[in-house]
């Protein structure tokens, strides 16, 4: 396996980590920008859906971009 796959799933571990953790805070403290809402609204095919805050997937994504970066940056120096 190369290095830079190596490095995204450490990346995406650390977003699948980061957001859950920061989710399952936010309902567990009511926090609420850390909380994920989902709205679906259907009046006669009107259709209003919604998906509020994005903070935790956003905070995710800079965190995963961070620990790739780091890992692919360590490993390299190994070498």
């Amino acid at each position: 396996m190369s290095l830079q796959s190596k490095g995204f799933f450490v990346g995406l571990a650390a977003f699948i980590v980061t957001t859950v953790a920061l989710v399952l805070i936010g309902q567990k403290f009511s926090i609420y920008w850390l909380t994920f809402s989902y709205t679906y609204d259907n009046q006669a095919e009107g259709l209003y859906f919604t998906v509020e805050p994005v903070m935790p997937l956003i905070l995710g994504l800079i965190m995963s971009m961070i620990t790739e970066w780091i890992y692919i940056r360590n490993s390299s120096k190994k070498r």
